[in-house]
This record gives C-alpha cells, sequence and structure tokens, in this order.
C-alpha cells in the first residue's frame, strides 16, 4: 500500500468507513500512517506502451540495473589478483638451456620382421589333387544316377550316357587305380550315396570308396564281407520259402551258388572259408545246382562285390547296370 491507493481504498465510501489493522504488523498507529502515506510513482498506462516496458520502467525510476553489473564486475577484475602476480623468476626463458630429454629406449622388436608366409608346395599339391579327385567323384556319381534313372523308367541306356560312365571312370581311375571300381561298390551297396555325390555331397561317398579299397586289399576283410552277404541271402531265402515264394527262393539259392562259385576265383578268401563251408552251407548249394546254372558273378550284387577282385576286368554297361541294380 502507498498512499495512492489509501486514498482510493478511503474516499470510496458513502456512509462511513472503519479501518483494522493488526499489531503483529503495525506496532503502533504511527507506523500504519507512515505506511498508508508513503510516497511511490504510480504506474500509468503509458509505462506499457515502449518496446521495452520493463527498461523503461526501471530508467524512470533511476535504475541502471545492467550499467550497475558492469560496474560492479570492472571493479572486480580491477582488485582481482592473480596467482602469479609477484612472481619473479632468475633468469628468462630466452637465457634458459632447454632441458635434455632422455633418450627413449630401444625396443628388443625394433629390427624384427616377420618372415613372409610362403605356401607349402607339398600341401599345395596335395589340396589340388583332393579338389580333382572331388570333381571326379561327383562326375562319376552323376554318369551313374543318369543310368540309373533311365532303368528306373525302364527304358535302355543312351549312347551319350555310355560315354559318360566311360569318360568317368577314366577320369576316377586317373586319381587312383581302381578308384572307379570301388565307387561302384559301393554305390551298389548303398545307392543313395549316388545321389548325394551327384549333388556336392561326396565327402561319404568317398570314405566308402576308401572302405571298399581296404575290403578289395584285405583277405579277411573280403571273407567278412561274404560271410556278411551269404547270411543276408540265407535269411532272406527262408523268409520267402515261409510266405509260399518258391519261384523267388530259387532265384536267392542262384545267387547264393554263384557267390559259393566266386569262391573258385578268391583263393585267398577260400582258404580262409575253408573251415566254416559246412556251417554256412557252401558244400549243399554246389551239390544242389549244376555248374553250368551259375549266373556270372557280375550278376548278383553280392558275388563280385565281395569275394572277387574284378577291378582288372573292364566290366561292359550292360554288367554294369547288373552290377549297380538297386535292391
Amino acid at each position: 500500500m502507498d498512499r495512492h491507493g489509501s486514498y482510493v481504498g478511503m474516499t470510496r465510501h458513502r456512509d462511513g468507513m472503519a479501518l483494522h489493522y493488526g499489531r503483529d504488523d503495525f506496532r503502533d498507529q504511527s507506523k500504519l500512517v507512515r505506511t498508508l502515506s508513503r510516497e511511490r510513482v504510480k504506474d500509468m498506462a503509458s509505462d506499457y506502451e515502449r518496446r521495452d516496458p520493463a527498461q523503461q520502467f526501471a530508467e524512470r525510476r533511476g535504475i541502471g540495473l545492467g550499467e550497475r553489473i558492469v560496474e560492479m564486475a570492472r571493479a572486480g577484475a580491477e582488485k582481482a589478483r592473480g596467482i602469479f602476480d609477484g612472481l619473479r623468476l632468475s633468469l628468462s626463458a630466452q637465457q634458459r638451456e632447454p632441458s635434455a630429454t632422455p633418450e627413449r629406449s630401444r625396443s628388443i622388436f625394433a629390427d624384427f620382421k616377420p618372415p613372409a608366409s610362403v605356401a607349402d608346395p607339398a600341401r599345395t599339391a596335395q589340396a589340388e589333387r583332393e579338389h580333382i579327385r572331388q570333381l571326379a567323384v561327383q562326375r562319376h556319381a552323376r554318369a551313374v544316377a543318369d543310368i540309373w534313372k533311365m532303368q528306373d523308367k525302364g527304358l535302355p541306356i543312351l549312347p551319350h550316357q555310355r560315354a559318360a560312365l566311360d569318360k568317368a571312370r577314366e577320369a576316377m581311375n586317373q586319381t587312383s587305380k581302381y578308384a572307379a571300381h570301388d565307387m561302384e561298390r559301393a554305390y551298389n551297396r548303398d545307392p543313395a550315396l549316388a545321389s548325394d555325390a551327384a549333388g556336392g555331397r561326396v565327402r561319404q561317398a568317398m570314405r566308402a570308396m576308401q572302405l571298399e579299397a581296404e575290403i578289395r586289399t584285405d583277405p579277411d576283410k573280403r571273407a567278412d564281407r561274404f560271410v556278411e552277404g551269404w547270411q543276408q541271402l540265407g535269411r532272406h531265402r527262408e523268409e520267402l520259402q515261409r510266405d509260399g515264394d518258391f519261384r523267388g527262393a530259387r532265384k536267392v539259392s542262384e545267387q547264393m551258388a554263384g557267390m559259393a562259385k566266386s569262391l573258385e576265383r578268391d583263393a585267398q578268401v577260400e582258404s580262409l572259408l575253408r573251415d566254416r563251408k559246412q556251417e554256412l552251407g557252401i558244400g549243399f548249394e554246389k551239390a544242389a545246382n549244376s555248374p553250368t546254372t551259375f549266373p556270372p558273378a557280375s550278376a548278383s550284387r553280392w558275388a563280385g562285390a565281395t569275394t572277387t577282385d574284378l577291378a582288372d576286368r573292364r566290366e561292359d554297361h550292360g554288367q554294369f547296370a547288373s552290377h549297380c541294380a538297386r535292391s
């Protein structure tokens, strides 16, 4: 409140006015009178029409806040004392000698240069041979798969398919002497290997080919293969006989007779199985079947693959079709 507010508040009544005040704010009446009578500049509407009303308002009342702050800052800067004021050095910067920089210690690897990597010729040649071998296996598998497709459809093998098989065999035998023979034995036992190898997955087919090579060169393994095939055919013949399929049982007996006759061409296996002929029934098969009725070894999927090394005899395409026929 000031005198202007007091005047307005006390002159707007018709009959009378009562003024109340608290002694906690005004100790006595004289303090109340001084408060209600104090002079202050009256605000006008024109004060707020300027561009910067706050600045105009302050200037009319003698308040220069910005200039005052600048003056205070300037005075403080003049009075401020730097932390290096009064410092006096004995020598100037030009007269000082540069401090000696300690020489950096030389690393023990300063002159070390790693030797340039040199490819091992033996490993490079081995990797190249392995790559060529894989390509040959894939090519041979594709030729075999094409022939099997024709056989599944009951169609004759085309001349270009025969030529492709011959070339694939030659490429296989360039990597190893009996590679094509061993691979076809592996396909005969597991036809799924051919489709996998034709699609580029040749690892498993190559392992099977290696196994066939070991069996071909090891009489004990050939004997084990013979016994396995003989027992499997024997069980199959018994099943056919129980089912009353005597014609099928007769065909199986002929295959077993061919296996027995193939022992004559593998003296090592025959020597190993001589004591087991009676157990396996080989003597019975030879007595019950005339030698003239024995089929050639290539007609049975077990005969050539298990007992006889046929790698030195080139099979024609008709024999290969029978040899690789899937059960």
